[in-house]
């Protein structure tokens, strides 16, 4: 069997169909390939829908587990493989229609262990507070949007012989770990320029959902996380993923302070103090300094970020104001 397809579900009764539609419209024979569905302990239809898919399709695989988070139904998804290469794909997204015969006939010719895909965004009608909600969603930087799972095909034979596996404790990001995980094992690696996966885009998507100012503390706080174990893991090892590492540490300053100079003052003063209390000023020392900046705002915007890690809650919460206002500022003269 060439490809497993691992799809997390849990409480998503308005799409999972049409993202098990489009992984069953496919032009190659039901037993070439599997859809791993793992119940996350939904409590809306999606149960019962699920049930019913796996009924009547065959090449469908159920699996029904008490509410444990997306990285362990990944992980349990994991454990259940039999392809050559494993896809995840999460249960409000779409992969393209009949693609499945050619990605086949690539992977049966190839000696490559990852496999990066061609990603498309879509969007459900929004409202005014979706929109907000999105426009916070397009600040991530690429260097961390990159390391989504759902835009790779992984060799599962590297993610068993290595255990490689999600970390649960991590809410936010934990793609990124996995993929960092499974990089340090790879060799050769090929990109498909053909449309084949589409990720929906509204406010009931999981990376969207909930109170603004805690979620984006929990993604603080995972980003945390994983820059203390990228660091941890990596510093002292020339042949590692240090270039990457780095990389991904600028990109979060970025996101830090795009985030911040978005949100209104109080609730990005508060941001702030949740910061210090995440433990996110005690990475600064580990983190090598990443170029510097030609212009005046892109300075400013290097500089708070860095004063953010360097001088803690109350230098960071003195420079907020006026660094936001700047940021306006030079939005508003484009």
């Amino acid at each position: 069997m060439m490809l497993s397809i691992i799809i997390p579900a849990y409480n998503c009764e308005k799409y999972i169909c049409e993202c098990l539609d489009s992984c069953l419209e496919q032009d190659i024979p039901a037993n070439d390939y599997e859809i791993i569905c793992i119940d996350d302990g939904s409590t809306d239809k999606t149960t019962e829908i699920l049930d019913g898919y796996a009924a009547k399709y065959i090449q469908i695989k159920l699996i029904h587990q008490k509410n444990s988070g997306v990285s362990a139904a990944r992980n349990t998804g994991i454990e259940q493989a039999k392809g050559d290469y494993i896809w995840f794909v999460d249960a409000d997204d779409l992969i393209q229609e009949n693609i499945l015969s050619e990605l086949s006939s690539i992977l049966s010719e190839s000696e490559n262990d990852i496999f990066f895909l061609k990603t498309y965004f879509f969007e459900d009608e929004l409202t005014e507070d979706e929109y907000r909600k999105k426009k916070r969603r397009e600040l991530m930087p690429t260097e961390i949007r990159s390391t989504t799972c759902t835009q790779k095909l992984f060799r599962r034979e590297i993610i068993e012989k290595n255990h490689i596996r999600y970390l649960s404790e991590i809410s936010f990001g934990e793609d990124t770990l996995f993929v960092f995980d499974y990089l340090k094992y790879t060799k050769r690696s090929g990109t498909l320029d053909i449309p084949t996966y589409f990720q929906r885009r509204h406010s009931d998507s999981l990376t969207l959902a909930g109170n603004k100012l805690e979620r984006e503390c929990r993604r603080i706080d995972s980003v945390c996380k994983i820059i203390n174990y990228l660091v941890e893991e990596y510093q002292t090892d020339p042949d590692s993923l240090k270039d990457r590492t780095r990389k991904y540490i600028y990109s979060t300053r970025k996101y830090l302070m795009d985030l911040l100079t978005e949100l209104p003052l109080k609730e990005g003063t508060r941001l702030i103090k949740r910061f210090s209390s995440l433990g996110i000023f005690e990475i600064e020392k580990n983190v090598p300094r990443c170029g510097k900046a030609e212009k005046v705002y892109p300075y400013c915007h290097y500089y708070f970020t860095h004063c953010l890690f360097l001088f803690r809650e109350k230098v960071a919460i003195r420079l907020f104001h006026p660094i936001r206002t700047l940021k306006h500022i030079f939005k508003g003269a484009k």
